[in-house]
């Protein structure tokens, strides 16, 4: 029985031997044949481009608007390159946080910005600037409309630039009836007519002047200068004698 037992703990100490020999081997000797978790790669995050209009996202044509960027920002880097584009073909590109820029004429533009980071990672915003036309004024003095008994009236026309993005058209005529010929003139009278591009009448007024200063007011909102183009007033002297004077502004 003793030689039984001797012959089992042998054994056992062998299976044990050569466990340990065979966990050394592959764990230290062939440490290519252990699975091994792959090294994590690091992902880089894009940064996030925010822009703002300084003085508001409508200007003039020819006003220097003001872009910011400021707020843009890189959660893991840094932001190395800001890319402008001002949407209207002038001056395409520009770098940096703050920019500006001026607009020939007017329209909605795009305005692109996209930012970049030290690992080139990208982001980009649109937003639109809506550019609109300089105010227009025209005005004159002392412009003689007479009408000789026989003959046929006379008028005065002005061409008016309007574009799509007027506010308002204000016209003002101050008219006065005057003497003809060394004769005196108890009444004159005045017709003018507002047309628009399409040769629509928006504005007719008549009116009579006795010898003194009176004054004709036509004012047309946005939905009245729905078309654009070129509008016309048309001052007619229809009896006697007028000196005439107007003041046009068109409001952008």
């Amino acid at each position: 029985m003793a030689k039984g037992y001797t012959g089992v703990i042998a054994l056992i100490i062998i299976i044990v031997i050569i466990g340990s020999a065979a966990v050394y081997y592959f764990y230290f000797y062939e440490p290519e044949k252990r699975e091994e978790k792959p090294p994590e790669v690091e992902i880089n995050e894009p940064p996030i481009a925010i822009f703002t209009f300084e003085n508001g996202d409508s200007a003039r044509v020819n006003e220097l608007v003001w872009f910011n960027a400021n707020g843009s920002s890189d959660k893991d880097g840094e932001i190395i390159r800001y890319e402008w584009y001002f949407g209207d073909g002038e001056n395409a590109f520009s770098n940096g946080t703050r920019v500006n820029h001026s607009y020939l004429y007017p329209g909605d533009f795009k305005v692109n910005l996209t930012v970049v980071d030290d690992d080139n990672g990208k982001d980009t915003i649109i937003k639109t600037m809506t550019i609109r036309q300089t105010d227009y004024t025209d005005s004159a003095a002392a412009i003689l409309l007479s009408r000789e008994p026989a003959g046929y009236p006379d008028e005065t026309n002005r061409t008016i630039p309007v574009d799509k993005f007027a506010v308002s058209l204000t016209i003002n005529i101050t008219f006065m009836g005057l003497a003809l010929d060394g004769s005196s003139i108890t009444e004159a009278e005045l017709e003018v007519l507002i047309l628009n591009p399409v040769g629509l009448v928006i504005g007719n007024q008549s009116d009579v002047s006795r010898i003194q200063e009176t004054n004709l007011d036509f004012y047309f909102d946005s939905n009245d200068l729905a078309d654009d183009g070129t509008f016309e007033m048309i001052a007619t002297c229809t009896k006697g004698s007028l000196r005439l004077s107007y003041e046009i502004d068109v409001l952008y």
